[in-house]
C-alpha cells in the first residue's frame, strides 16, 4: 500500500521514473516534495538527466531497488508515449514529504503519480510510482446508494459504518456488518499512537523523548525511517508523526518496542475494541512482512500455538532474527495472502469508538501535539470549506483496504465518522474505492 492508506510496500518498478527537467515547484504542492514532483514531470516532457543528476535526486536505498539503467529505460518509454506536454491536472493529496497528483496528457497507464522524499536535505526521492490511478466516480445518490456501491467492491468482505457522533457515541446513519472485524492494515497504528499518548499522560514518556534507531526494528516502506542511520536518535513526536502522516512502518515498530506489546494490547480495550485478544501478541510490521514472504512456511506452526506467550516466544526465536525480505520475495505478492489468518483485526464500530475516544483526549494540554499528528493524513478528499479534519488513518495491503476518518462540519460543529473496511481475495482497486468513499461527504453535508 502506498503511504496514503498505510501498510504495504510498493516494489513494482515498471513505471518508476525521474527527470532533470524543470525543477520549479509544482502548483499547490508544499516543499520539498513539490520540487521533486516538478522534476519528474520535467522528465516526462523531455528533460535530460545524466547519472550524477539521477543519483542526486534518488536516494541510495531507492537505487538499490531500481538501477540507473532501469530508470533510463523507463524514462525513454514514458517520454516516447507522451507527445503532448504533461501537466498536473489535480492534486489528490500533498504533505511536505509525500504527494499524489493526477496528470493531464499522460498515457492512461501513467496518469497517477505518487512520490515520497526524504526528510533531510537534499530531500531525495525514496518512493515513486506511476500508475493508471482511479477513473472518475459518479456521486452517490444517497447514503444507501453509497453503502450499496461500497459493498459491490468486495461483496463477501465489506464492513462499513457511517455515523454521527452524539455525546461520545457512534450513531449509525448507514452501516453494513459494522461489528464484523476485518484485516485493517496500517489502521492499527491508531492503537499504537493512543498507547504512546497514555504513556505521556502518565509521565512515563515525553514528546521529546529520544528514540534510538535499532537495526532489529527496521522494517520496510511505506515510510522513510528505515533509511536513518542505526544508532541515531529522533524525538518521539517526530517518530509518532511519521507513523501517522506517511504511515512509516519502521516508526511504528520502534514505538511498539518503546511502549511494549502488552501495553498496546491493553490500549485496544480502552479504546473500545471488542476483541483485543485477537491481536495478541501484537505484531510488528516487520513480522507481518516476513510472514507474508520468506517466513510464510512458518505461519501454520505459529498459528497452531493458542497461548499468547507461546506465540510470543515463537516470534522472538523463529521470526525476529530473520533478515528483511528483498524485492524478489515480493514479486508474486499481488493478491490477498493469508489476510484472514494473520494481520491486525478490528471492525468499523471499533474504529469509530477509537477515533471518538482519541479525539476526546486531545483537549488535554499535554496531548495537543497528537491533535496535529492525527490531522496530518486526511486520507479522503472533501471540501475544506465545509469540513475540518479531526483524525484519520487508513491501511492496505493486497486484498485489504481500510479507511477511517473523523471530521467536523464547520457550520455547526457536528462530527461524523466514515469507516470502511474491504477484504477480498483479489487485489482491490484502491483508487476507485477511495474515490467512492469521497462521495459520502456531499451527502453528510446535508444531514440535519
Amino acid at each position: 500500500m502506498w503511504a496514503r492508506v498505510g501498510f504495504a510496500i510498493v516494489l513494482a518498478v515498471a513505471l518508476i521514473v525521474t527527470s532533470s527537467g524543470s525543477v520549479s515547484a509544482a502548483p499547490d504542492l508544499p516543499q520539498p516534495v513539490g520540487g521533486q514532483v516538478a522534476f519528474v514531470v520535467g522528465l516526462m516532457n523531455g528533460g535530460q538527466a545524466d547519472d550524477a543528476t539521477l543519483q542526486a535526486h534518488f536516494s541510495p536505498a531507492f537505487l538499490q531497488q531500481v538501477s540507473v539503467a532501469q530508470l533510463r529505460s523507463t524514462i525513454a518509454q514514458v517520454d516516447q508515449a507522451t507527445p503532448q506536454a504533461v501537466t498536473i491536472k489535480r492534486v489528490v493529496r500533498a504533505v511536505p514529504l509525500e504527494a499524489e497528483v493526477l496528470l493531464a496528457n499522460a498515457p492512461p497507464e501513467v496518469r497517477d503519480l505518487k512520490i515520497a522524499v526524504s526528510k533531510t536535505a537534499p530531500h531525495r526521492i525514496e518512493g515513486l510510482l506511476l500508475s493508471s490511478g482511479a477513473a472518475p466516480v459518479a456521486a452517490s445518490a444517497s447514503l444507501g446508494d453509497f453503502a450499496k456501491r461500497t459493498r459491490a467492491i468486495a461483496p463477501r468482505g465489506v464492513s462499513l459504518l457511517v455515523a454521527r457522533v452524539r455525546q461520545g457515541h457512534c450513531v449509525p446513519l448507514a452501516q453494513h456488518s459494522a461489528d464484523t472485524p476485518r484485516a485493517l492494515g496500517s489502521a492499527f497504528k491508531l492503537f499504537v499512537l493512543s498507547t504512546v499518548m497514555r504513556k505521556i499522560e502518565s509521565g512515563q514518556l515525553r514528546w521529546d523523548t529520544p528514540v534510538v534507531v535499532r537495526r532489529p526494528l527496521i522494517s520496510l516502506p511505506s515510510g522513510t525511517m528505515q533509511n536513518a542511520p542505526v544508532g541515531s536518535t529522533l524525538p518521539l513526536r517526530e517518530v509518532a508523526a511519521r507513523m501517522i502522516e506517511i504511515s512509516d512502518n519502521t516508526a511504528a515498530d520502534h514505538l511498539i518496542a518503546l511502549v511494549g506489546r502488552r501495553a498496546v494490547e491493553r490500549e485496544q480495550a480502552a479504546l473500545g475494541v471488542a476483541d483485543p485478544q485477537r491481536n495478541a501478541p501484537f505484531l510488528t510490521t516487520r513480522e507481518l512482512f516476513l510472514f507474508r514472504t520468506t517466513a510464510r512456511s512458518r505461519l501454520s506452526a505459529y498459528l497452531a500455538l493458542r497461548d499468547r506467550e507461546a506465540r510470543l516466544r515463537f516470534l522472538v526465536r523463529e521470526i525476529d532474527s530473520l533478515p528483511l525480505p528483498t524485492a524478489t520475495a515480493f514479486a508474486s505478492w499481488v493478491s490477498a495472502r493469508d489476510t484472514q489468518r494473520v494481520e491486525w483485526y478490528a471492525s468499523p464500530a471499533d474504529l469509530c469508538r477509537t477515533l471518538i475516544r482519541l479525539s476526546a483526549r486531545l483537549r488535554k494540554p499535554t496531548l495537543h501535539p497528537a491533535a496535529d499528528i492525527l490531522r496530518r493524513n486526511p486520507i479522503l478528499s472533501y471540501d475544506t470549506g465545509v469540513w475540518q479534519p479531526v483524525a484519520a488513518k487508513g491501511g492496505s495491503e493486497p486484498g485489504v483496504l481500510t479507511v477511517s476518518v473523523l471530521v467536523r462540519r464547520k457550520r455547526d460543529g457536528a462530527q461524523f465518522v466514515v469507516s470502511t473496511m474491504l477484504n477480498r481475495d483479489a487485489a482491490i482497486d484502491e483508487g476507485q474505492a477511495i474515490e467512492l468513499q469521497n462521495t459520502v461527504f456531499a451527502l453528510l453535508a446535508k444531514v440535519s
